[in-house]
Protein backbone atom coordinates (compact mmCIF):
# COMPACT_ATOMS: atom_id res chain seq x y z
CA UNK A 1 0.00 0.00 0.00
CA UNK A 2 3.22 1.90 0.59
CA UNK A 3 4.26 1.78 -3.16
CA UNK A 4 1.49 4.12 -4.83
CA UNK A 5 2.89 7.32 -3.98
CA UNK A 6 6.07 7.48 -5.04
CA UNK A 7 4.70 6.50 -8.18
CA UNK A 8 2.28 9.69 -8.45
CA UNK A 9 5.20 11.95 -7.02
CA UNK A 10 7.07 10.97 -10.48
CA UNK A 11 4.45 11.08 -12.61
CA UNK A 12 4.08 14.82 -11.14
CA UNK A 13 7.81 15.04 -11.28
CA UNK A 14 7.84 14.45 -15.01
CA UNK A 15 4.87 17.13 -16.13
CA UNK A 16 6.52 20.64 -16.46
CA UNK A 17 4.02 23.75 -17.65
CA UNK A 18 5.08 27.41 -17.12
CA UNK A 19 1.86 27.62 -14.98
CA UNK A 20 3.49 25.29 -12.46
CA UNK A 21 6.93 26.71 -12.55
CA UNK A 22 7.41 28.69 -9.13
CA UNK A 23 9.32 31.37 -11.27
CA UNK A 24 6.26 32.20 -13.76
CA UNK A 25 3.62 32.42 -10.37
CA UNK A 26 6.07 34.74 -8.86
CA UNK A 27 6.77 36.98 -11.67
CA UNK A 28 2.54 36.82 -12.20
CA UNK A 29 1.92 38.07 -9.01
CA UNK A 30 3.50 41.46 -9.80
CA UNK A 31 0.20 43.57 -11.11
CA UNK A 32 2.09 45.05 -13.79
CA UNK A 33 3.42 41.63 -15.59
CA UNK A 34 -0.08 40.25 -14.76
CA UNK A 35 -1.90 42.98 -16.87
CA UNK A 36 0.91 42.87 -19.51
CA UNK A 37 0.42 39.00 -19.66
CA UNK A 38 -3.39 39.57 -19.71
CA UNK A 39 -3.36 42.33 -22.52
CA UNK A 40 -0.60 40.20 -25.07
CA UNK A 41 -2.76 37.17 -24.37
CA UNK A 42 -6.33 39.26 -25.41
CA UNK A 43 -4.55 39.85 -29.00
CA UNK A 44 -6.56 38.10 -31.92
CA UNK A 45 -3.09 37.72 -33.37
CA UNK A 46 -1.39 36.27 -30.69
CA UNK A 47 -4.35 33.94 -29.98
CA UNK A 48 -3.64 32.24 -33.41
CA UNK A 49 -0.62 31.77 -33.11
CA UNK A 50 -0.62 30.10 -30.26
CA UNK A 51 -3.29 27.88 -31.56
CA UNK A 52 -1.37 27.29 -34.57
CA UNK A 53 1.54 26.46 -32.40
CA UNK A 54 0.11 24.57 -29.76
CA UNK A 55 0.28 20.97 -31.41
CA UNK A 56 4.29 21.52 -32.42
CA UNK A 57 5.03 22.61 -28.68
CA UNK A 58 3.19 18.81 -27.66
CA UNK A 59 5.06 17.43 -30.23
CA UNK A 60 8.50 18.44 -30.29
CA UNK A 61 9.41 21.03 -27.02
CA UNK A 62 7.66 19.12 -24.63
CA UNK A 63 9.83 16.04 -24.84
CA UNK A 64 13.23 18.11 -24.67
CA UNK A 65 11.47 19.83 -21.29
CA UNK A 66 10.69 16.45 -20.06
CA UNK A 67 14.24 15.63 -20.11
CA UNK A 68 15.71 18.70 -19.27
CA UNK A 69 13.08 18.71 -16.57
CA UNK A 70 16.06 18.43 -13.25
CA UNK A 71 17.86 21.06 -14.88
CA UNK A 72 14.75 23.21 -15.09
CA UNK A 73 13.84 22.55 -11.39
CA UNK A 74 17.05 24.19 -10.11
CA UNK A 75 16.83 27.04 -12.68
CA UNK A 76 13.18 27.71 -11.65
CA UNK A 77 14.35 27.45 -7.70
CA UNK A 78 16.86 30.06 -8.19
CA UNK A 79 14.52 32.15 -10.27
CA UNK A 80 12.11 32.14 -7.82
CA UNK A 81 14.28 33.09 -4.97
CA UNK A 82 15.73 35.93 -6.55
CA UNK A 83 12.63 37.25 -7.40
CA UNK A 84 12.37 36.78 -2.92
CA UNK A 85 15.25 38.86 -2.84
CA UNK A 86 14.22 41.53 -5.28
CA UNK A 87 10.61 41.69 -3.29
CA UNK A 88 12.78 42.60 -0.36
CA UNK A 89 14.54 45.84 -1.64
CA UNK A 90 11.58 46.53 -3.89
CA UNK A 91 8.61 46.14 -2.14
CA UNK A 92 6.30 48.67 -4.61
CA UNK A 93 6.50 46.09 -7.44
CA UNK A 94 3.69 43.61 -5.51
CA UNK A 95 1.59 46.59 -5.20
CA UNK A 96 2.22 48.92 -7.99
CA UNK A 97 -0.59 48.84 -11.00
CA UNK A 98 -0.15 49.40 -14.80
CA UNK A 99 -1.49 53.03 -14.61
CA UNK A 100 0.79 53.90 -12.00
CA UNK A 101 3.46 53.32 -13.69
CA UNK A 102 2.74 56.67 -16.69
CA UNK A 103 2.49 59.05 -13.91
CA UNK A 104 5.98 57.46 -12.27
CA UNK A 105 7.75 58.12 -15.42
CA UNK A 106 6.04 61.66 -16.07
CA UNK A 107 7.56 62.75 -12.46
CA UNK A 108 10.58 61.14 -12.90
CA UNK A 109 10.88 62.91 -16.29
CA UNK A 110 10.17 65.97 -15.01
CA UNK A 111 12.52 65.72 -12.12
CA UNK A 112 14.76 65.32 -14.47
CA UNK A 113 14.17 68.23 -17.02
CA UNK A 114 13.72 70.46 -14.21
CA UNK A 115 17.45 69.35 -13.13
CA UNK A 116 18.99 70.21 -16.38
CA UNK A 117 17.30 73.29 -16.87
CA UNK A 118 18.58 74.04 -13.06
CA UNK A 119 22.40 73.00 -14.27
CA UNK A 120 21.99 74.81 -17.67
CA UNK A 121 21.25 78.37 -16.01
CA UNK A 122 23.85 77.85 -13.35
CA UNK A 123 26.41 77.17 -16.12
CA UNK A 124 25.04 80.08 -17.63
CA UNK A 125 25.82 82.39 -14.87
CA UNK A 126 28.42 80.76 -14.30
CA UNK A 127 30.10 81.73 -17.90
CA UNK A 128 28.20 85.49 -18.20
CA UNK A 129 29.90 86.39 -14.34
CA UNK A 130 33.32 84.88 -15.35
CA UNK A 131 34.08 85.43 -18.84
CA UNK A 132 31.53 87.45 -20.22
CA UNK A 133 30.64 90.33 -18.25
CA UNK A 134 34.72 90.50 -17.81
CA UNK A 135 35.40 90.66 -21.66
CA UNK A 136 33.03 93.07 -21.92
CA UNK A 137 33.94 95.71 -19.68
CA UNK A 138 37.62 95.20 -20.77
CA UNK A 139 36.42 96.15 -24.17
CA UNK A 140 34.40 98.89 -22.88
CA UNK A 141 37.43 100.06 -20.92
CA UNK A 142 39.44 100.03 -24.51
CA UNK A 143 36.86 101.61 -26.15
CA UNK A 144 37.15 104.64 -24.21
CA UNK A 145 40.58 104.74 -23.84
CA UNK A 146 41.03 104.59 -28.16
CA UNK A 147 38.52 107.44 -28.10
CA UNK A 148 40.30 109.54 -25.50
CA UNK A 149 43.35 108.69 -27.32
CA UNK A 150 41.98 109.64 -30.81
CA UNK A 151 40.06 112.94 -29.27
CA UNK A 152 43.50 114.00 -27.98
CA UNK A 153 46.00 112.76 -30.41
CA UNK A 154 44.18 111.22 -33.57
CA UNK A 155 42.58 114.17 -34.45
CA UNK A 156 45.09 116.62 -34.84
CA UNK A 157 47.02 114.41 -36.63
CA UNK A 158 44.58 113.76 -39.31
CA UNK A 159 43.89 117.63 -39.50
CA UNK A 160 47.30 118.34 -40.17
CA UNK A 161 48.06 115.52 -42.41
CA UNK A 162 45.47 114.61 -44.09
CA UNK A 163 43.31 117.94 -44.47
CA UNK A 164 45.56 119.61 -46.82
CA UNK A 165 45.38 116.53 -49.11
CA UNK A 166 41.84 115.56 -48.74
CA UNK A 167 40.27 119.25 -48.94
CA UNK A 168 40.84 120.03 -52.96
CA UNK A 169 39.56 116.30 -53.56
CA UNK A 170 36.51 117.08 -51.40
CA UNK A 171 36.22 120.46 -53.48
CA UNK A 172 36.09 118.32 -56.78
CA UNK A 173 33.51 116.13 -55.83
CA UNK A 174 31.32 118.15 -54.55
CA UNK A 175 31.53 120.21 -57.44
CA UNK A 176 30.94 116.46 -59.38
CA UNK A 177 28.16 115.65 -57.63
CA UNK A 178 26.34 118.81 -57.94
CA UNK A 179 26.90 118.71 -61.60
CA UNK A 180 26.05 115.54 -62.43
CA UNK A 181 23.20 114.25 -59.65
CA UNK A 182 19.93 115.73 -58.85
CA UNK A 183 19.67 116.85 -55.36
CA UNK A 184 18.61 114.81 -52.62
CA UNK A 185 15.07 115.31 -51.19
CA UNK A 186 14.82 117.36 -48.02
CA UNK A 187 13.78 114.72 -45.57
CA UNK A 188 16.68 112.32 -46.95
CA UNK A 189 19.11 115.05 -46.53
CA UNK A 190 18.44 115.77 -43.08
CA UNK A 191 19.05 111.87 -42.42
CA UNK A 192 21.88 112.31 -44.06
CA UNK A 193 23.59 114.79 -42.11
CA UNK A 194 22.03 113.60 -38.67
CA UNK A 195 24.15 113.36 -35.72
CA UNK A 196 27.19 114.10 -37.90
CA UNK A 197 28.20 117.55 -36.53
CA UNK A 198 31.51 115.87 -35.26
CA UNK A 199 32.00 114.00 -38.23
CA UNK A 200 32.39 117.22 -40.34
CA UNK A 201 35.03 118.85 -38.59
CA UNK A 202 37.94 116.97 -40.36
CA UNK A 203 38.08 116.47 -44.29
CA UNK A 204 37.90 112.98 -44.12
CA UNK A 205 34.10 113.21 -42.35
CA UNK A 206 33.27 115.43 -44.86
CA UNK A 207 34.78 112.96 -47.63
CA UNK A 208 31.95 110.51 -45.65
CA UNK A 209 29.56 112.99 -46.00
CA UNK A 210 29.86 113.65 -49.65
CA UNK A 211 29.42 110.30 -50.12
CA UNK A 212 26.60 109.77 -48.41
CA UNK A 213 24.46 112.38 -49.98
CA UNK A 214 25.60 111.13 -53.44
CA UNK A 215 24.36 107.74 -52.01
CA UNK A 216 21.06 109.90 -51.45
CA UNK A 217 21.01 111.66 -54.93
CA UNK A 218 21.75 108.35 -56.84
CA UNK A 219 18.66 106.53 -55.41
CA UNK A 220 15.99 108.35 -57.36
CA UNK A 221 17.72 107.85 -60.25
CA UNK A 222 18.17 104.06 -59.59
CA UNK A 223 14.59 103.62 -59.07
CA UNK A 224 13.82 105.73 -62.18
CA UNK A 225 15.81 103.16 -64.13
CA UNK A 226 14.58 99.84 -62.20
CA UNK A 227 10.70 101.61 -62.49
CA UNK A 228 11.74 101.82 -66.63
CA UNK A 229 13.56 98.50 -66.77
CA UNK A 230 10.26 96.81 -65.36
CA UNK A 231 7.95 98.73 -67.47
CA UNK A 232 10.09 97.50 -70.59
CA UNK A 233 9.64 94.07 -69.37
CA UNK A 234 6.14 93.99 -68.94
CA UNK A 235 5.74 95.34 -72.21
CA UNK A 236 7.75 93.08 -74.02
CA UNK A 237 6.10 90.65 -72.33
CA UNK A 238 2.37 91.57 -73.35
CA UNK A 239 3.89 91.96 -77.03
CA UNK A 240 4.81 87.93 -76.66
CA UNK A 241 1.49 87.37 -75.39
CA UNK A 242 -0.04 89.11 -78.04
CA UNK A 243 1.46 86.94 -80.72
CA UNK A 244 -1.77 86.40 -83.13
CA UNK A 245 -3.50 83.14 -82.67
CA UNK A 246 -2.73 81.93 -86.36
CA UNK A 247 0.98 82.37 -85.18
CA UNK A 248 1.10 80.55 -82.72
CA UNK A 249 -1.31 77.77 -83.91
CA UNK A 250 1.67 77.19 -86.48
CA UNK A 251 3.94 76.81 -84.43
CA UNK A 252 2.41 74.48 -82.35
CA UNK A 253 1.49 72.39 -85.29
CA UNK A 254 5.29 72.52 -86.71
CA UNK A 255 6.08 71.38 -83.04
CA UNK A 256 3.34 68.61 -83.24
CA UNK A 257 4.30 67.33 -86.55
CA UNK A 258 8.14 67.05 -85.47
CA UNK A 259 6.94 64.97 -82.16
CA UNK A 260 5.33 63.03 -84.29
CA UNK A 261 7.98 62.09 -85.96
CA UNK A 262 10.53 61.61 -83.15
CA UNK A 263 11.50 58.26 -82.18
CA UNK A 264 11.59 58.65 -78.38
CA UNK A 265 12.35 55.10 -77.64
CA UNK A 266 16.13 55.56 -78.69
CA UNK A 267 16.09 59.62 -77.68
CA UNK A 268 14.78 59.28 -73.91
CA UNK A 269 16.53 61.77 -72.70
CA UNK A 270 17.34 64.28 -75.80
CA UNK A 271 14.35 63.59 -77.60
CA UNK A 272 12.40 66.99 -76.48
CA UNK A 273 15.46 68.74 -77.01
CA UNK A 274 15.63 67.55 -80.60
CA UNK A 275 11.71 68.33 -81.71
CA UNK A 276 12.72 71.74 -79.49
CA UNK A 277 15.66 72.57 -82.29
CA UNK A 278 14.08 70.88 -85.19
CA UNK A 279 11.02 73.27 -84.31
CA UNK A 280 12.95 76.22 -84.34
CA UNK A 281 15.06 75.62 -87.39
CA UNK A 282 11.98 75.36 -89.38
CA UNK A 283 10.57 78.37 -88.13
CA UNK A 284 14.45 80.60 -89.28
CA UNK A 285 13.83 78.88 -92.26
CA UNK A 286 10.32 80.42 -92.93
CA UNK A 287 11.19 83.09 -92.18
CA UNK A 288 14.48 83.65 -94.12
CA UNK A 289 12.18 82.43 -97.27
CA UNK A 290 9.54 85.22 -96.05
CA UNK A 291 12.28 87.77 -95.75
CA UNK A 292 13.73 86.46 -99.48
CA UNK A 293 10.66 86.55 -101.41
CA UNK A 294 9.68 90.25 -99.92
CA UNK A 295 13.13 91.92 -100.61
CA UNK A 296 12.72 89.77 -104.51
CA UNK A 297 8.89 91.76 -104.62
CA UNK A 298 10.48 95.46 -103.69
CA UNK A 299 13.46 94.63 -105.97
CA UNK A 300 11.13 93.61 -108.83
CA UNK A 301 8.50 96.69 -108.53
CA UNK A 302 11.52 99.11 -108.61
CA UNK A 303 12.94 97.51 -112.02
CA UNK A 304 9.26 97.58 -113.22
CA UNK A 305 9.37 101.29 -112.35
CA UNK A 306 12.97 101.78 -113.58
CA UNK A 307 12.06 100.78 -116.87
CA UNK A 308 8.84 103.25 -117.79
CA UNK A 309 10.29 106.34 -119.90
CA UNK A 310 10.19 109.59 -118.73
CA UNK A 311 8.67 110.96 -121.61
CA UNK A 312 5.45 108.97 -120.68
CA UNK A 313 5.76 109.42 -117.14
CA UNK A 314 2.11 109.73 -115.50
CA UNK A 315 1.16 111.99 -112.82
CA UNK A 316 0.34 109.25 -109.77
CA UNK A 317 -3.36 109.76 -108.70
CA UNK A 318 -3.62 107.15 -106.05
CA UNK A 319 -0.73 104.83 -106.25
CA UNK A 320 -1.84 103.96 -110.39
CA UNK A 321 -0.08 106.14 -113.58
CA UNK A 322 -2.57 108.27 -115.14
CA UNK A 323 -4.38 106.57 -118.12
CA UNK A 324 -3.06 109.77 -120.41
CA UNK A 325 0.56 110.68 -119.72
CA UNK A 326 1.59 114.03 -120.53
CA UNK A 327 4.61 114.16 -122.50
CA UNK A 328 8.11 116.07 -120.50
CA UNK A 329 9.08 119.15 -121.79
CA UNK A 330 12.98 119.52 -122.20
CA UNK A 331 14.03 122.66 -120.67
CA UNK A 332 16.65 124.10 -123.08
CA UNK A 333 19.31 127.88 -122.05
CA UNK A 334 17.81 130.73 -124.26
CA UNK A 335 14.63 129.11 -125.27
Amino acid sequence: MSEPAPVEATEASTSFSPRSSAFVSHLLSYPVVDATVSYTSSLPLVKRASTTAKPYVHKFVQPAVERALPVLSRVDKLGDSTLSTVDKYVPALKSTQAPDIQGQVSKSVESVKSTTNLYREAAKSRVNESVVEPTKHVVDKAKQRTVSFYDVKGRPFVRAKLDPVLAPLNTRLVAFVDAYLPPAKASEAAEATNGTSSVSETELGRLYLIGTDAIYRVKPLVETRIASTKALAEENVTYVLSIPHAARTHLLSVWEDKKAKTDFASKPLTGRIYVSLSTGKQLLVEIVEHAENFAHDQVSNAKNLARIPLGIAGVHVNGKIDAEPQPVVAETNGQ
